[in-house]
């Protein structure tokens, strides 16, 4: 997987294709989300049990979200202000959309988010803890073995770290709180959400990948 990562974040985009990709620009969309949640909804008194205790959960961590939120901010703002390699990247490779067939090929799969962006956009799965997958040790270092020598920009790692929590915040909060589906998918979406904030998963790497900035 490493090595094919690596091939796609060299390939060279011709000029003509590179304007029908969308190119990273930071935006701030998932971030406001978040805080809109926080300032205009309201939980009704007669919401059911998930909603309830998504938005009480909401609530108890209301400080650390506050601080993921204006942390994303921050560093994307210096992110801005820097040059920065932009390469072909899938943007969304959680371990649903890497398969392995019964001879060993691997296969990555859902293309529909390409994006022109830093590597990094990428490399936030390895070691990231999204679905607990991909965050033991041995596991980035398989990865990295295979995908070279590279110079990590900690910031830039740091900052889609947080970023992708955000945008599952502002997903979870959206369909738990504003337009809850039905049955059983509804209860694991719930304990989804509230599996990020568990030890050594998504916001606990996050922050520890923050505190590598100045090292």
């Amino acid at each position: 997987m490493g090595r094919a990562i690596r091939q796609v974040h060299e390939v060279d985009v011709p000029v003509y294709l590179k304007t029908q990709i969308c190119r990273e620009d930071f935006s701030p969309k998932w971030r406001d989300v978040v805080r809109f949640l926080y300032t205009h909804i309201d939980i009704a008194p007669n919401s059911d049990d998930i909603a309830a205790n998504s938005w009480k959960f909401l609530e108890e961590n209301r400080s650390t979200i506050h601080y993921i939120v204006e942390r994303a901010e921050e560093l994307s703002q210096k992110a801005c202000c820097r040059p920065l390699e932009f390469v072909l990247c899938h943007s969304d490779i959680h371990g649903g959309d890497v398969l392995i067939d019964s001879k060993g090929a691997l296969y990555i799969v859902d293309w529909d988010d390409l994006i022109l962006a830093p590597k990094e956009r990428d490399l936030l799965f390895i070691g990231g803890g999204a679905g607990n997958v991909w965050n033991k040790p041995n596991e980035e270092k398989l990865f990295h073995e295979g995908y070279g020598q590279t110079e990590i920009d900690w910031t830039l790692l740091a900052y889609y770290r947080y970023e992708r929590i955000v945008e599952y915040i502002a997903d979870y909060a959206q369909e738990l709180l504003l337009k809850p589906i039905k049955g059983n998918n509804r209860l694991e979406m719930y304990k989804q959400f509230i599996s990020m904030f568990e030890v050594n998963l998504v916001v606990d790497i996050a922050i520890t990948t923050d505190k590598r900035i100045n090292e």
